[in-house]
């Protein structure tokens, strides 16, 4: 089955029994944004679990609606590129954090604070095409076209009369929005600032052997949580090999940690057909746990000579890569 490109503004995935959960996107004043942004989750729900994303398009009052097993556990990652996500929280938890638990009696809603004053995102984003995995099926409908907005002044949060359904698949790709400040390169990267220290771990190369961090502290290390159904996971490994290439001997590694990707043979075929030129090892819950949790793929962490971790990034945007070399650089010649 084959579904057609179109935005949407639900997402279903349809393991009953379901809850109907309100989201909003706002601004820095609170004002609703208009407008198309991506969304990625991955799910568990007892035994079975499910991943995927889809571009999404939010009402005029910046509203949308998702449609959650109750009592799974599931997380988002939400981009919008040109634009720095300052929030995602539902209720009192902090979903960048945390996963998101419904059960029937919750009354809260997802809520994303963007660090802008516009009321307005939309712009050039085309919706992803793809099969349907088994378990995840979709109710397709087209929104009407996202017309320019004026400036509006803060509207208070209202209840949707009426949510579009959303097409979820299994296998995901996510088309970010890109300003033109970013497509520009213009976009000024934050300071690197040390966040934590870094796990230590032992894990499973999928062509053979461990990856020890023990003998990668001393380097620089890029460690992208990844999964292979993840366009955006796939369309990096280009990036990556340059970046290996051309910086390994002043001490750069990468390391790719894999999760929900099949068996350990499963991933080193991917491995090959992509031409991945670092390790790409089997990911554990302990690693995960010790990184912060990962809302979706990729994740990005890097980390310095020092084994702390001084950028973690959610997604993708156009100058990702431009940054995080500039970044890398900047660490190697500490």
């Amino acid at each position: 089955m084959v579904i057609p490109n179109q935005d949407t503004t639900s997402l279903i995935i349809p393991l009953p029994p379901t809850k109907d959960v309100p989201g909003i996107v706002v601004n820095t004043t609170g004002a609703g944004v208009q407008g198309r942004f991506s969304l990625n989750y991955s799910q568990r729900s007892g035994t079975s679990s499910s991943s995927g994303g889809r571009t999404m398009v939010t009402q005029s009052d910046g509203r949308f609606t998702l449609q959650i097993p109750e009592g799974s556990e599931m997380r988002l990652t939400v981009n919008v590129s040109g634009y720095s996500v300052k929030s995602v929280t539902y209720g009192k938890t902090d979903l960048v954090r945390d996963p998101l638990r419904v059960t029937a009696d919750d009354v809260a809603e997802i809520r994303v604070e963007l660090d802008t004053t516009s009321t307005t995102i939309a712009a050039g984003v085309t919706g992803a095409g793809g099969g349907v995995s088994a378990g995840v099926f979709a109710t397709l409908a087209a929104p009407p076209p996202l017309p320019p907005q004026p400036p509006q002044q803060p509207v208070s949060p209202t209840p949707s009369s009426a949510a579009i359904n959303q097409v979820s698949e299994a296998l995901s790709q996510s088309n970010l929005i890109t300003s033109p400040a970013q497509q520009a390169g213009s976009q000024d990267p934050k300071p690197l600032l040390a966040l934590g220290m870094a796990p230590e771990f032992s894990l499973k190369n999928v062509l053979g052997g461990n990856i020890d961090s023990a003998k990668l502290k001393g380097k620089v290390v890029v460690v992208e949580f990844w999964a292979p159904w993840a366009v955006p996971s796939k369309e990096a490994v280009p990036e990556y090999n340059k970046l290996l290439r051309d910086l390994k001997d002043q001490g750069l590694e990468v390391v790719a940690v894999t999760y929900e990707s099949g068996s350990v043979q499963e991933v080193a075929s991917v491995v090959s057909q992509l031409k991945i030129e670092y390790p790409v090892v089997m990911g554990t819950q302990e690693v995960d746990v010790g990184f912060g949790g990962h809302p979706g793929y990729p994740t990005t962490f890097l980390i310095g000579r020092d084994w702390k971790v001084y950028r973690r990034i959610f997604g993708r945007s156009a100058n990702k890569f431009a940054n995080l070399e500039s970044d890398i650089r900047s660490l190697l010649a500490k």
